[in-house]
């Protein structure tokens, strides 16, 4: 896969391809190899130290778009260079032609790559903070003499709990007993961000 490879909605090629003139039928047989590519996720999907448990499955099904024109030109028909005089020659240079017009289908199909959305920048991120006594303070809250002195920046315990960042995505859902809240850093993701703007803050 090159540099400039990027990816593509499966089913978004497959759209593109079938929405092609259907004489002599080979937008079919295009989409049938698009359909059997294996998906191709981004190179940050595969960080496992950084996405987290909470995924939940792939939302987009996402192939390489080179990998989609490759195995649209393997099926090119290449048998010969029709020259006019072959009874199929007509059949060849429609198929030439509807080929030609799904790589350029694809080529300019837009990228379905997904925005990656930090816990950070989450509205269900609860950051760190101390909790004491059913009351919850921000580190900034916190005195000087709080902290412990190996310069950690947490609290001795004497001025309450330290709470890491925490996921909040499942923490209201009724049809879970437990807390389901989840430890992460402000440097995971998971597929059901969704971004903090100055309205949700």
């Amino acid at each position: 896969m090159s540099d400039k490879d990027d990816y593509i909605s499966r089913q978004a090629a497959i759209d593109t391809i079938m929405g092609q003139p259907p004489e002599p039928h080979y937008p079919s047989w295009y989409a049938a190899q698009i359909e059997k590519l294996p998906a191709a996720q981004p190179d940050h999907v595969a960080d496992s130290d950084k996405k987290v448990s909470i995924s939940c499955g792939r939302e987009n099904d996402l192939i390489s778009r080179q990998a989609a024109i490759d195995a649209l030109a393997r099926m090119m028909p290449h048998a010969y260079t029709p020259d006019g005089s072959h009874p199929s020659d007509e059949e060849i240079f429609r198929a030439q032609e509807i080929f030609a017009d799904c790589i350029e289908a694809l080529e300019i199909l837009p990228s379905a790559q997904p925005e990656i959305i930090h816990c950070g920048e989450c509205i269900y991120y609860d950051p760190p903070h101390v909790e004491k006594e059913d009351a919850r303070y921000e580190y900034s809250e916190m005195p000087k003499e709080a902290f412990d002195v190996l310069g950690t920046g947490l609290v001795s315990m004497e001025y309450g709990v330290n709470i890491g960042g925490r996921c909040c995505v499942d923490y209201y859902c009724k049809s879970y007993s437990d807390d389901k809240r989840v430890y992460v850093r402000e440097d995971n993701y998971c597929g059901r961000a969704e971004r903090r703007t100055d309205e949700t803050d």
